[in-house]
């Protein structure tokens, strides 16, 4: 009595997946990678001369979703199948915080950390949330959400009805002057002026040191 050539679930997984990437190879720039969804069975099939292994595409199971079918062959027969199921899954980055982050507590590389997850779906490109602020609260260990993550607005760096300095600078000479702010402004605005001396109202520009610079004289 022949006794059963047994195939373990390893081998017939390995055989898979080396024909799934032949016939469905994923471009190295996608970050994804078909999965296996569970181990097969064993397969056991009767001995005899020259059994081999003959991989082949099964039914689609859904989008995302492929089957392949690893077939015993003796012959010119086929003397056993056994079908595996695979799932292409893609990485994705995640922000999870690190410390707890109040709301309104700007995000950082100290209180937060980068993990990768797998997901189903095509992700988003990952945008830097670093600099920006938290909409809500987040425990250590809870998922930082783009959705959550807020551009941190400007600071005002000039006030309304303030005294601000007139910086007027041109080839070999600074001319500094006194003026009253009209409007609050935060860097690189475009805000109205009083000139004290002159009286005029002129439009400059806010610079991150406090002062203005009307805009006809910038070169």
């Amino acid at each position: 009595t022949r006794a059963d050539v047994v195939f373990e679930a390893d081998k017939l997984v390995k055989v898979a997946e080396t024909f799934l990437k032949k016939i469905h190879p994923i471009p190295t720039t996608d970050k994804s990678q078909w999965r296996l969804l569970r181990n097969p069975d064993v397969l056991c099939v009767p001995d005899g001369d020259d059994v081999t292994l003959k991989p082949r595409m099964g039914v689609n199971l859904s989008s995302g979703y492929v089957s392949v079918e690893v077939v015993a062959i003796a012959g010119k027969g086929e003397i056993g199948i056994v079908k595996i199921p695979f799932k292409r899954i893609y990485e994705m980055r995640q922000l999870v915080a690190v410390r707890n982050i109040p709301a309104g507590g700007i995000i950082t590389t100290d209180n937060t950390k980068v993990t990768l997850i797998s997901v189903s779906h095509k992700p988003a490109e990952w945008t830097s949330p670093y600099g920006m602020i938290s909409s809500h609260a987040v425990r250590v260990g809870g998922v930082v959400r783009p959705s959550a993550c807020k551009a941190k607005k400007p600071v005002i760096v000039i006030r309304r009805n303030k005294a601000v300095q007139i910086k007027i600078q041109m080839a070999g000479f600074l001319i500094v002057t006194t003026g009253q702010a009209l409007q609050d402004g935060r860097i690189g605005d475009l805000i109205k002026v009083r000139n004290i001396d002159s009286k005029r109202i002129i439009m400059a520009t806010v610079s991150s040191d406090g002062t203005v610079t009307p805009i006809h004289n910038k070169r």
